[in-house]
Order: C-alpha cells, then sequence, then structure tokens
C-alpha cells in the first residue's frame, strides 16, 4: 500500500526519483510506468439525476479508450475513483474529466435557474 500511495503522489511531478535505486528517472520514463491515480469530487450542488447515466458512459468509454483499470462510483453526491494506468493516459483522463464535469455543472445551473421564474436572461 505504501508503493501506490507513493507512486499516486507522483503524478503531478514532471521528474521523480525512483523507488528502487534512488536514480532520477527521465520525464519519458514516467510516462510509460503504471501509477495510481486515487480521486473524488462532490459537487455541492451534486450532479443532476439525469446526467448520472451519460456521465458513467463517459467514463466507461474514456477508461477503455485509454487503457485506464479501476473502479469508479458515480452518485447524485459526485464520483470517487481509483484508477491505474500510465501518466500520460492518467493525465489526458484528467482533463477529459474537468471538461465533463463542467458541463454537468453547467447543466444543474441552467436548472436551477428553470425553475426560478424570475430570472430573465
Amino acid at each position: 500500500r505504501r508503493v501506490e500511495s507513493q507512486k499516486a503522489s507522483q503524478i503531478d511531478h514532471p521528474v521523480i526519483k525512483s523507488h528502487h535505486n534512488n536514480t532520477m528517472s527521465t520525464t519519458e520514463e514516467i510516462h510509460t510506468k503504471h501509477m495510481i491515480a486515487l480521486y473524488y469530487c462532490y459537487p455541492p450542488a451534486g450532479l443532476p439525476k439525469d446526467q448520472l447515466e451519460p456521465h458513467k458512459l463517459f467514463h466507461q468509454e474514456t477508461c477503455t479508450i485509454l487503457n485506464l483499470s479501476g473502479r469508479i462510483r458515480v452518485s447524485e453526491e459526485g464520483i470517487n475513483g481509483v484508477l491505474s494506468g500510465t501518466e500520460n493516459a492518467l493525465r489526458e483522463y484528467e482533463a477529459s474529466l474537468r471538461k465533463e464535469l463542467l458541463q454537468l455543472v453547467v447543466v444543474v445551473i441552467d436548472n436551477d435557474h428553470d425553475d426560478d421564474p424570475t430570472t430573465e436572461w
């Protein structure tokens, strides 16, 4: 478990010390090593109920394309995940996930305004 937590923290570092021989690894070597990412996101307004299934499909498709494995829990409260794959794949997943979550936030904001008869656009 200690090695997993160390690897997860390495995702943000372009050059790291190797666990095995205490030497520096190049960025290219890091991008081919498998790493673990643990993450969660619980937005204050939660995730829209009608968007849960499309959001689950987003994760399935993205992880399949990027050859990532692990577990992701999606609920109205938010998401919680543990994934493993190469650093490149994990970074690409993170970028895609950020875009996806921003789109979900826009849906929540739009839905909130739909219920407010005083809102003018």
